[in-house]
């Protein structure tokens, strides 16, 4: 999967909390419908496998459909609801999963993964609803959503002083944070102005 260009900085994994926004001098939205419609540009998402019960052997099969990622204050959550077909037995059943967000400083990626989304699968024997085996639908989502970091919003300015010399200043994002609230994730930084040369008129 190629990376997505979006500025933005995050540290966040499973259900952490954060702190309150602060005085700073930018701030960067990623809204919940972003992620969203990724995760619909990725179309269907299926699987199946065989079973074995007693002296009863088949195949389950298992479709996911309207998958979503919720975002509320302080959380991050897989969503989806999943029609399953084992033997004779079909039903439909409705999956909570666990979603992480990192921010890597290396490679300045924010990475975006379903780390755990457990679906329970079933079939009837002799009447009676039996137990099969669990299936973690995370695993069909195997590369994470890689978005570009804030460190694209570095930049360099000039300057003509009055004097006639020339002033360069770099522009660095400092001190940012994560802020995951309802349907979005807020992330404000800090601006750092660096000045990196000066030109003398001669």
């Amino acid at each position: 999967m190629r990376p997505f260009l979006f500025f933005l900085l995050l540290s966040f994994f499973g259900h952490q909390c954060f702190g309150q926004e602060n005085d700073a001098d930018i701030q960067v939205v990623l809204k919940q419908q972003t992620l969203n419609k990724l995760l619909t540009a990725l179309g269907p998402v299926y699987g199946s496998g065989p079973y074995s019960i007693l002296f009863v052997n088949g195949i389950y099969h298992w479709t996911i459909q309207n998958p979503h990622i919720e975002l509320s204050d302080n959380c991050a959550d897989f969503e989806a609801e999943v029609g399953v077909e084992s033997g004779p037995f079909s039903y439909r059943s409705k999956i909570s999963g666990d979603v992480s967000i990192v921010y890597s400083t290396d490679s300045n990626k924010i990475i975006i993964s379903i780390t755990k989304a457990i679906l329970p699968i079933y079939t009837t024997l002799f009447g009676t609803k039996v137990h099969i085996k669990d299936v973690d639908l995370a695993t069909s989502y195997k590369e994470p959503f890689v978005f570009d970091g804030p460190l694209s919003l570095t930049t360099d300015m000039e300057f003509t002083m009055p004097d006639g010399n020339t002033r360069r200043v770099h522009a660095v994002p400092v001190n940012c944070k994560v802020i995951v609230t309802n349907q979005k994730i807020i992330v404000p930084c800090n601006i750092e102005f660096i000045t990196v040369s000066i030109n003398k008129v001669k």
